[in-house]
């Protein structure tokens, strides 16, 4: 499941209560989220990767990795939306052919 947001300020405690309502929502339908594979992206010019996202299960609190790309129906995008990685991939892919 994916969220996604355009944040205009600096403010990062609705995207934090964004992640804690996906988390309630997926527990109220019975759908357990792998938390070792969650990760946060965020795209834009100056990404600021200070601020620690979280997800709390059993009163436990799991901090999230930043990742620099994300692979989604085959594309991959990395945080400056170059597409560079991707375009390097389908090459390579097609030289091996």
């Amino acid at each position: 499941m994916q969220s996604f947001r355009h944040i205009l300020r600096d403010s990062n405690c609705f995207l934090q209560s964004g992640i804690d309502s996906l988390k309630q929502w997926s527990d109220n339908w019975l759908l357990n989220l792998n938390i070792s594979k969650c990760k946060i992206v965020s795209f834009g010019r100056h990404v600021d990767k200070n601020y620690v996202y979280h997800i709390k299960e059993n009163n436990q609190i799991t901090p999230l990795d930043h990742g620099e790309s994300y692979k989604d129906l085959g594309v991959t995008f990395d945080e400056k939306l170059t597409f560079r990685d991707h375009i390097h991939n389908k090459v390579h892919k097609a030289y091996a052919i």
